[in-house]
């Protein structure tokens, strides 16, 4: 295992003359991030809010506070977190966030490390996800998501936080054992720990994406999972995909391979007719086969009570002095080619007023009313974490 300067000396060595983004939660790993980086290089950080607890304003003050004290610049962004899988759903809007602030050849770090590495494989494994882990880097939109501290310990870096008397902030969520991660994290671990102090190096160096052989990993991975090996054919249309970083190939009448964000993905085809029915405004509504539509007080929103149409009807939605397309609006939301059909929009006398959990047409909101929300019904029959960007 490297220490935190190490790590980070060696990262710094694979940035050139650009100065990384910093993502800043406030807890102890990304302030350790932040404040070993700012001695070696300079660099800017980011910080996303995500309003969903009593602190985000304390933590929001806390990582203005240590920005000041380095003299690092800080970006902070609000993001609203869809109704759905808490966990999922902020960690989905914080990538989005950061993702709309870098241009091309922009670097993010973030403070993963060896520990949390050996939870991914676990939490995989239990999930019957491939343990392949979190990869070291990967395409973040125009940019590179790189996690320059997974060769280092979670000891170390509480070695480090202690050793120069670093404040933090402590999110009670991660406390919370109804969280997958945090079950792992406080229950699994101290066990297998236990048995083997050395376990958690031994699982994230086991876990290393970045071992596997790009491609080649993928079929491997492709054919253990769907129990027959690949044909020359597909292989080739693989091989494009990759070149393209996005978009699906079908596997047979039953199945498709996507991939999105460095992720491969093996979905069932939806075989079902398109739903097209009457919302009320403030009351969820199941779509069978697809997924859930939920509702939250918001000011400006839709009135409570009103009778909107919820179909998959895709148009045009009025956005403040123009018009956008709904294909546009999935497509800049980074929303996954193979969910695209099936994304619901919100019609009002012939008119698009709502792209769910995207966009809304704000001249036909009131004070005080609500927003929806859409929770997609899983269809992922496997998925895979790329080992490195596509093309």
């Amino acid at each position: 295992m490297l220490s935190v300067e190490q790590a980070l000396e060696r990262a710094r060595g694979r940035l050139g003359d650009r100065a990384p983004w910093i993502a800043l939660s406030g807890g102890r790993d990304s302030t350790v991030l932040l404040s070993a980086f700012a001695r070696l290089s300079e660099c800017r950080a980011v910080h996303i809010n995500h309003d969903l607890a009593e602190q985000s304003d304390e933590w929001q003050a806390h990582c203005e506070a240590v920005c000041r004290r380095l003299d690092v610049p800080l970006d902070v962004v609000h993001v609203r977190v869809a109704a759905g899988n808490i966990e999922a759903e902020a960690r989905r809007a914080r990538y989005r966030a950061v993702e709309s602030l870098l241009t091309p050849g922009d670097v993010v770090f973030t403070a993963h490390h060896a520990s949390d590495q050996a939870e991914t494989r676990i939490w995989q494994l239990l999930t019957g996800r491939p343990p392949v882990g979190m990869p070291g880097s990967r395409r973040l939109g125009p940019g590179m998501l790189m996690r320059p501290l997974l060769g280092v310990s979670g000891t170390e870096i509480d070695r480090f936080a202690h050793a120069n008397e670093l404040a933090w902030c402590e999110d009670p969520m991660n406390d919370d054992r109804r969280f997958d991660r945090s079950f792992i994290r406080h229950e699994l671990m101290p066990l297998i720990e236990a048995h083997d102090p050395d376990a958690a190096r031994k699982i994230a160096v086991n876990a290393d994406p970045d071992r596997d052989d790009g491609r080649d990993a993928v079929v491997r991975w492709l054919e253990a999972t769907i129990g027959h090996r690949l044909g020359r054919p597909l292989k080739d249309r693989l091989a494009v995909l990759e070149n393209e970083g996005s978009g699906t190939v079908q596997i047979d009448k039953a199945r498709v391979l996507s991939l999105h964000d460095a992720v491969w993905r093996l979905r069932e085809v939806a075989h079902k007719k398109p739903f097209d029915t009457t919302c009320e405004v403030g009351v969820p509504l199941d779509c069978a086969g697809f997924g859930r539509v939920g509702w939250r007080p918001a000011s400006p929103g839709f009135r409570r009570g009103e009778k909107l149409r919820l179909t998959r009807q895709h148009g045009v939605i009025g956005q403040r002095d123009h018009h956008k397309s709904v294909k546009d609006l999935l497509r800049e939301a980074r929303i996954a080619p193979v969910d695209r059909r099936d994304w619901p929009v919100l019609v009002q006398d012939s008119h698009v007023v709502a792209v769910i959990g995207i966009a809304t047409d704000e001249s036909v909101l009131v004070t005080n009313g609500y927003l929806p929300s859409w929770e997609p019904e899983a269809r992922d029959l496997a998925s895979f974490v790329a080992s490195r960007p596509a093309g």
